[in-house]
């Protein structure tokens, strides 16, 4: 199965534009996606663990302490209470069912930021995502928040009160 999906990350990353720079924020988000593009390719079955749902120590490889904090904290709000939390979408596609084609990863024109663009192939809506991603002192990068447009800030949204 592991080799299957190997094939499916190869083949839907084929598609994938980024510029090869050596900017750690852009290179983190492209290994973001790498990781999880099988959201969008494998409808069944669903062999993995979306990335809100992922062990802590992962959510802290590609996310701020802050910002893996309060993607735990709605994890166990759903579970303390069985009520859907915050998150209950896609956060790579800003979607609850996605889907992708023509994905580019690119930097901004802000320093910290990094641009994910791609079409939606149910609808060919493109979309647009922006990753704010700061660089620790160690130089390595990690993402403090996920910008989708009209729906707002990820950040922002766990922050709100329940």
């Amino acid at each position: 199965m592991k080799e299957f999906m190997s094939g499916l990350a190869i083949l839907f990353f084929s598609t994938v534009t980024y510029c090869a720079e050596t900017d750690p924020r852009v290179d983190l988000v492209v290994d973001l996606y790498k990781e999880y593009a099988w959201e969008a390719v494998i409808e069944e079955p669903m062999d993995g663990t979306t990335i809100h749902l992922a062990p802590v120590t992962t959510l802290r490889h590609f996310f701020t302490e802050e910002l893996s904090q309060l993607i735990v904290a709605d994890r166990e709000y759903m579970a303390r209470t069985h009520e859907i939390g915050r998150i209950d979408f896609a956060l790579l596609w800003a979607s609850q069912d996605p889907d992708a084609t023509r994905l580019k990863i690119r930097s901004s024109s802000s320093p910290d930021e990094v641009e994910v663009s791609y079409t939606s192939p149910s609808n060919r809506s493109e979309i647009r995502i922006i990753y704010e991603v700061s660089l620790l002192s160690s130089g390595e990068a990690r993402i403090s928040d996920i910008r989708y447009g009209h729906a707002g800030s990820l950040k922002a949204s766990l922050q709100a009160p329940q």
